[in-house]
C-alpha cells in the first residue's frame, strides 16, 4: 500500500470535500435542513479518514499494528491504522 494518494483519489476526495463544504455553507446561510448538514459532515469525515488511513498506514505496519476482521468466518488480519480512526472519532 502506497502512502501517497493517486491523482484520481486526490481529485475525488477534493471534489467530495468541496461539495460537502458547499452544502454546509448553504445550510448554515439558509438555516436549512439538518439532515443535509449531517450528510455533508459525514462526507467530510469520510474524506479525512480515507486520507489519514492512507498517509499513516505504512507507519502502523512498520510498528506491527494490525487488526482482525471479526465479521468473517475465517479470521483475516488487516494492517489498518485502526487507532487513527478511533482518534479521529473522539
Amino acid at each position: 500500500m502506497s502512502a501517497e494518494l493517486s491523482r484520481t483519489e486526490s481529485l475525488s476526495l477534493l471534489t467530495v470535500s468541496a461539495a460537502c463544504t458547499a452544502v454546509l455553507v448553504n445550510t448554515w446561510q439558509t438555516n436549512g435542513e439538518p439532515i443535509y448538514a449531517s450528510l455533508a459532515l459525514s462526507g467530510v469525515g469520510f474524506a479525512m479518514s480515507y486520507g489519514i488511513i492512507r498517509w499513516t498506514g505504512d507507519a502502523f505496519m512498520k510498528a506491527g499494528r494490525k487488526g482482525r476482521d471479526m465479521s468473517k468466518k475465517v479470521s483475516v488480519e488487516m494492517f489498518v491504522p485502526i487507532h487513527a480512526v478511533k482518534l479521529e472519532a473522539t
